[in-house]
């Protein structure tokens, strides 16, 4: 694809990072990326910002089940979560990111969706260590979701910026509609 990009586009530099993660969890070094290139900062310069960075992003998706992600071949660690749901109904939360080496990680299950935001918060809460942090918060068709995660995150945490997007319909596809997920990692800028 960069090949590809390059041949069109001559006169635009372009670098191909491993995010190490999914949906929100790619997003959030792209804002962070979008926003360093706008201070003049060259390729390289970006490329280095958001290589150092990377490390320090976490990545959660909740979801009501794990039969897409399981379908989709995306399941990796979370196989045996994917076998007890089958047998009793709970919601969880899996990490995909730097620590987990780009790997489909268990985090934590409950019964409901306000269990499983709470969860969240929680979770968030002990990995910021009191450190204000950088966030993104995607869903797909779950809108009220979303914006209580925000509500809950912003009443215990401290952020510099917090966006909420509705991602399209392809990622409902591998995840199932009304999934969240929150990607955040340090305030450095």
């Amino acid at each position: 694809a960069k090949e590809l990009a390059e041949a069109k586009m001559p006169e635009v530099g372009i670098e191909v990072i491993d995010s190490l993660s999914v949906g929100v969890g790619v997003l959030l070094p792209a804002i962070k990326a979008s926003r360093v290139a706008s201070r003049d900062m060259n390729l390289d310069e970006v490329t280095k910002y958001v290589t150092s960075m990377l490390p320090l992003v976490t990545g959660f998706t909740a979801q009501d089940t794990l039969f897409y992600v399981d379908k989709g071949g995306r399941v990796h660690e979370a196989r045996p979560w994917v076998e007890a749901e089958a047998a009793s109904s709970f919601r969880s939360i899996i990490e995909s990111d730097a620590s987990t080496g780009g790997k489909v990680k268990p985090v934590a299950r409950a019964k409901t969706m306000a269990q499983i935001l709470e969860r969240i918060v929680e979770i968030t809460k002990e990995r910021a260590g009191g450190k204000k942090l950088n966030g993104v918060i995607a869903h797909a068709r779950a809108p009220e979701r979303a914006q209580r995660l925000k509500e809950m995150l912003l009443s215990e945490l401290t952020f510099g910026w917090l966006h909420v997007a509705e991602v399209p319909a392809a990622p409902a596809i591998h995840r199932g509609r009304g999934f969240i997920d929150l990607a955040f990692c340090e305030a450095r800028d």
